[in-house]
């Protein structure tokens, strides 16, 4: 209800400015761009590259979003706090880097050259900032640092919860700031490219947040779907890091002038590829499975797959030979005889206390099998059982 007032006080408000006249008169020299449009800005060619960058630039946006939240829910846990604190960081970062850009970075005049450089600044950012917070989390004394942080937090007059809170918070933001932060200034530094009719500032904007909104809605379907259930988290998230990097650099490409911009190539193109090459050279293995195994010594991995909806994981104690399943790198079920009572006692439970004879069962869930296979010991005609997720059945 708050959010529906809200909305109408932001309408009410505008149809009020809407009757106030303007004070300043606006000359012509006003609704002329800081920077005259070259003009290859206004060739059809070019402005396909500008419609293009800004639906990748939205495909690439919401897919690391999705890319960030499976590999963030390791590290925050899979609860409501975790959503709160992605989802708020995200448009935080896109709010800011809009805003940065507007107050600071639309003054630089060589607009096309800051647009592929942001570009090229978040594929480089996206991975580094991963590696940052993947080599934070899998310290051996992160424990240590956690609960410095909590005391830290604690001392300045967080609460226990609250300064829980914000110790997940930091690695939120040490993993999705920066490159929101660039993310939100992306779209403005591409109108600021492309709009070349201020008397048509509305619709020409309107053409580029169509198609950047359109991108954003593929790369979450690509990135959900296809990519992390296909390649995982780390290779998916490497993988639109290049896509992003091949655009900044072919919008670098596609504005060279000669002799200056030539020099500078010389310069950008080395420093890109020795980043590039340095950052894939520090990914020795996948973080996100050795995220799987932190803080379990003697533990060797009989099942790994990052899922559609989760990362599945069965994991062998080699001291006692006890299995457990973990999803998201919590505990599910594990084969010990507590373990094994406790789901045995949940698939007998409700047959025994049915007031009929069930014939046909349903559970939600298979688990480890062992309910549903504690059910079907039992006179039934039909168990029928379903589960969210495929990987956990194949482990």
């Amino acid at each position: 209800h708050f959010a529906v007032l809200l909305n109408i006080a932001v309408a009410s408000l505008a149809l009020i400015l809407r009757r106030v006249p303007l004070e300043k008169a606006f000359t012509k020299a006003d609704l002329l761009p800081a920077q005259p449009p070259a003009s290859a800005a206004n060739q059809p060619g070019t402005r396909r590259l500008l419609i293009i960058t800004a639906a990748l630039t939205g495909m690439a946006a919401l897919a690391f979003e999705v890319i960030w939240a499976r590999m963030l829910s390791y590290i925050l846990h899979n609860d409501i706090y975790a959503y709160y604190l992605m989802l708020s960081t995200m448009l935080f970062g896109i709010g800011a880097g809009s805003l940065i850009y507007s107050r600071w970075l639309d003054r630089i005049r060589n607009r096309w050259r800051l647009l592929a450089s942001m570009e090229i600044l978040l594929a480089v950012s996206v991975l580094a900032c991963y590696l940052a917070c993947s080599a934070l989390y899998l310290r051996d004394d992160s424990l240590l640092i956690n609960t410095a942080m909590r005391e830290l937090f604690s001392s300045i007059g967080a609460g226990e919860f609250v300064s829980q809170i914000l110790v997940r918070l930091t690695y939120t933001l040490l993993t999705m700031l920066i490159p929101t932060l660039l993310l939100g200034a992306l779209l403005p530094a591409i109108c600021g490219v492309y709009v070349s009719d201020r008397s048509n500032i509305g619709g020409q904007t309107g053409e580029l947040y169509a198609l950047n909104t359109l991108g954003a809605i593929c790369g979450s379907l690509l990135a959900g779907f296809l990519f992390v259930p296909i390649l995982g988290v780390q290779l998916s998230l490497i993988i639109f890091s290049a896509l992003v990097l091949v655009l900044g650099l072919l919008l670098m490409f596609h504005h060279i002038t000669p002799p200056v911009d030539s020099r500078l190539w010389r310069k950008v193109i080395p420093a890109v590829a020795v980043v590039t090459f340095v950052l894939l050279a520090a990914l020795p293995s996948n973080q996100v499975r050795r995220f799987a195994l932190k803080d379990r010594p003697h533990t060797s991995t009989v099942f790994y797959r990052e899922g559609l909806s989760g990362t599945v994981a069965v994991l062998e104690d080699r001291l006692n030979g006890m299995r457990s399943l973990y999803i998201n790198s919590i505990g599910e079920v594990e084969n010990s005889f507590t373990g094994m009572q406790t789901f045995k006692v949940l698939g007998h439970l409700p047959l025994l206390l049915h007031e009929g004879e069930p014939r046909d069962v349903l559970m939600v869930t298979f688990g480890g099998g062992i309910a549903s296979g504690t059910v079907a010991v039992h006179p039934i005609e039909k168990l029928d059982v379903v589960e969210l997720e495929p990987a956990v059945v194949e482990a």
